[in-house]
């Protein structure tokens, strides 16, 4: 309700019953991930879980629907927000298929220093830590938007409204052609 969600529209699911232990769970990860990353204790961590992109020039390459453009909409706005908002970090996951993350890291080395330096790209984490020690979660269409409706998290799918790729996940979505609009119902997410 506090999203703005209608209540009829909302369905209780989960265990109830481990709330406490999610809880504790969430905090174990947390101090993991500040530990991990150098992320000062009292700031916000924002977790992108990324899907892998399409190219041309790599055949062997799994192939979506996703584009360069779109991995690089989404990046735009999480410095939009970083650079608004300097107590926040954000944890890029790529997706375990991810062939062209020479382009995100690419595309992150042309934001600003102080940018840059509350950027961290991972290959090789525990998704279930980053899930729980994070403040909210951005995702493309991953399966792990699921796992954090399951679990509480507040969670967001990134798409573009002339083309509604995950429409299927959700009918609401924080619109990439729209970066100041999406970056500041994030940042109040959080």
């Amino acid at each position: 309700l506090d999203w703005g969600i209608e209540e009829e529209k909302i369905v209780e699911v989960g265990a109830p019953q481990y709330a406490e232990w999610n809880k504790d769970r969430f905090q174990n990860s947390r101090r993991k991930m500040i530990k991990d990353f150098s992320v000062p204790a009292n700031n916000k961590i924002i977790f992108l879980a990324t899907q892998p992109f399409h190219t041309n020039e790599r055949p062997d390459f799994l192939g979506t629907y996703l584009t360069p453009q779109f991995i690089e909409k989404s990046l735009l706005c999480m410095n939009k927000i970083l650079s608004v908002y300097h107590d926040t970090y954000v944890i890029i996951k790529l997706h375990p298929g991810e062939k062209n993350a020479w382009f995100t890291h690419q595309t992150i080395n042309t934001f600003e220093k102080n940018v840059q330096n509350r950027i961290h790209i991972v290959q090789n984490y525990e998704v279930p830590t980053l899930i729980g020690g994070s403040d909210v979660v951005l995702t493309f269409g991953s399966t792990l938007y699921y796992e954090c409706l399951l679990l509480g998290k507040k969670v967001f799918i990134f798409d573009e409204p002339e083309k509604r790729h995950f429409k299927f996940m959700s009918p609401d979505f924080l619109n990439l052609d729209a970066p100041s609009e999406a970056s500041k119902i994030i940042y109040e997410a959080l």
